[in-house]
This record gives C-alpha cells, sequence and structure tokens, in this order.
C-alpha cells in the first residue's frame, strides 16, 4: 500500500500562541513494510521536502524511516543495490530509532519542548502525528523548531505590548484621560533639571475647581466626573506646546507647568483658560461666587538653579493657589521666587 499525500501545497492558518501541530506543514506517506526500499526512494526523490517514510503493517503503525537514515543505508558500500531490493521492515530493523508520537491537537509549545528533550542523537529526526486513528504523518523537527520561534517571537512582542500598556495606564488619569500625579512627577522632574542646566525660567500653576464639593451635591458624581472632563479638555486644548505638562493631581485639582516661560506669558494662557470654560456654560447654580462653574488658579514661576528642590516650586503656587482662594476664587495670584 502507498498513501502519499504531501501537505507542501497546502495552505496552513497563520502561527498563533495558540496553534497546534495540525496548523503546520505536516506529511502524509505510509508504506507497508513488505515494499521495498525502491518505493521509499521514488517518493523522497519525487519530494524532497518528506522527511521519511511512515511504515504500516495491515493498517497499524510499526514506525518510520527518516530521509537521513535512508541515505546513511544507501551510502555504504553495494548500499543502494541492496536498499532498492530490501522489504523497508528489514531496513526498519536497521534504521530503528525511538519515535516520538504526537496527537495534531498537541500545542506546538508543548511538542517543541518534547523534541528538545530527546536525546541528542534524536534531534535531527522527525515527529509522527497522529491525525485520526490509524492514519499518521510526520513532520519536520526543524520547521516544528521555526513555528516555535515564531511564537516566542509573538508572545514577547505581545508582552512588549502589554508592559507599554500598563506603563501607559499607571502615569494616566482613568477618568480625565490626561497625566496623573505620577506623570507629573516624572516629566516635571525633567523640566526641572533642563531648566537648570540651560538657565531657563519655569512656570507652574496649581488650579482648583471652585466649589467643587457643592457641585457633586447639587449633580451627583456622575456630573461631577463630566464637569471634570470637560475642565481637562479646556487645559488640552490651551496646552499644546512639547514642553507643557497637564495633569490632574488629586480631586478637582489639576496642575499645568511650562517650561521656558514666565510668569508674564502663563498668565495670558490662563486667562484664555477661563474664557473657554465660560463659553462651555457648565451650570453651578449652588456656587456663591458664578451661576457657572469656575477656576482658581495659584502661578508660581522661578528659574532654578542647582541645588534647589523642584517641590518648593509646587509649594509656591499651592501657595498661590491659597491666596486666590482666600482672596474670593475665580482668579488667579502670583508668586515670584526671589533669589536669596
Amino acid at each position: 500500500m502507498v498513501n502519499l499525500i504531501s501537505s507542501s501545497n497546502i495552505a496552513f492558518p497563520k502561527i498563533t500562541l495558540e496553534s497546534t501541530l495540525k496548523d503546520l506543514n505536516l506529511y502524509c506517506c505510509q508504506l507497508e513494510i513488505t515494499e521495498e526500499g525502491r518505493f521509499a526512494l521514488q517518493l523522497l526523490n519525487a519530494d524532497p521536502k518528506l522527511p521519511g517514510v511512515i511504515l504500516m503493517d495491515k493498517e497499524q503503525l510499526i514506525g518510520f524511516i527518516s530521509r537521513q537514515r535512508i541515505l546513511e543505508q544507501m551510502s555504504r558500500p553495494y548500499g543502494l543495490e541492496l536498499f532498492l531490493k530490501r522489504p523497508l521492515f528489514q531496513l526498519y530493523q536497521y534504521t530503528k530509532t525511538e519515535h516520538l508520537i504526537l496527537s495534531e491537537e498537541t500545542p506546538i509549545t508543548f511538542a517543541a519542548q518534547q523534541v528538545i528533550n530527546r536525546s541528542s542523537h534524536l534531534l535531527n529526526e522527525p515527529i509522527i502525528v497522529e491525525k485520526i486513528t490509524n492514519n499518521y504523518a510526520l513532520l519536520d523537527v526543524h520547521q516544528l523548531l521555526i513555528a516555535h520561534s515564531n511564537i516566542f517571537q509573538l508572545a514577547t512582542s505581545l508582552l512588549e505590548e502589554n508592559n507599554q500598556k500598563l506603563q501607559r495606564m499607571a502615569v494616566i488619569d482613568p477618568l480625565t484621560g490626561i497625566g496623573n500625579r505620577r506623570f507629573f512627577d516624572q516629566y516635571f522632574l525633567r523640566d526641572w533639571q533642563l531648566a537648570i542646566r540651560e538657565k531657563r525660567w519655569i512656570t507652574v500653576v496649581m488650579c482648583d475647581v471652585d466649589y467643587f464639593k457643592k457641585y457633586n451635591d447639587t449633580y451627583g458624581h456622575q456630573a461631577g466626573d463630566h464637569c471634570l472632563c470637560q475642565v481637562a479638555s479646556v487645559f488640552e486644548y490651551h496646552c499644546k506646546r512639547t514642553t507643557d505638562l497637564v495633569a490632574r493631581y488629586g480631586g478637582e485639582e489639576f496642575i499645568l507647568s511650562f517650561l521656558n516661560t514666565k510668569a508674564e506669558e502663563a498668565i495670558i494662557l490662563i486667562e484664555s483658560i477661563q474664557k473657554s470654560l465660560q463659553v462651555l456654560e457648565i451650570e453651578h447654580q449652588t456656587s456663591p461666587i458664578n451661576s457657572q462653574v469656575t477656576l482658581s488658579f495659584g502661578i508660581a514661576s522661578m528659574k532654578p538653579q542647582a541645588g534647589q528642590e523642584r517641590h518648593s516650586l509646587i509649594e509656591l503656587a499651592d501657595k498661590a493657589l491659597y491666596q486666590a482662594k482666600e482672596q474670593g476664587r475665580n482668579q488667579f495670584c502670583i508668586l515670584i521666587h526671589k533669589k536669596k
């Protein structure tokens, strides 16, 4: 019996993390053990990719002879003449090796591990894949290891992508979509060091939504969340430079940072933000100062020098914000750091 079905021309699905042996190029080449060696040679010559022939005895699996073992037999003195005439079962006795049988549903990663764990003299031997009962195919071990390598690269790529997503999530405020306090701390340190090195001005603005607790109590927390998102959008719209930092600092408090910017330049930007917020007309009927949502700002500027702590500027902006709120809110106050 000769049963030859080479899948080398059959398209198979793209390799994924869940791919199994049936997704690879399997070679179904079954010969009865009573056949002569010439039939095996004909099949190998017909398909240079064929890794060997499977031996059957009345529909029962006996084993296989790999291409490598066949070539070894043919290379012996008078090997070709004897090989062509001998029954395959007799040749099998000379070339018999331990064989590995796996189901076609076996994951590629598991199959590759089984192959790697074999003895070194079996490393290049193909493996037998059971498609259905009494229906077997051979899989070239090199193809298996290449597929395993592709899966490893895919897994590594996905892991790196997920790590990047997690890193982004760690510095993004989930409500507003702008940076969070960790984001601000990371990038403000960079800008602070740059300002010291290049002797530039840097301005920090602390911002607070006026009477936000009253807003939540009046309109509910869902409306409060929407209000914060609208405020964050206004900040993002006006702070477009690559060196502009916008972050939610906590609760209804936001923080802005502007590199190479003096206080008077920041005031122009703050006034634009206030006008944009007025255009939105976010109702706040329980506010003691305005029927719409308003903001208070604390502005602090300095040209930092080596040895100064960046937190000193943030504290100065926070102090300015406190003054703005003490003076009636819906306004800004400025504090300039003076050199000692």
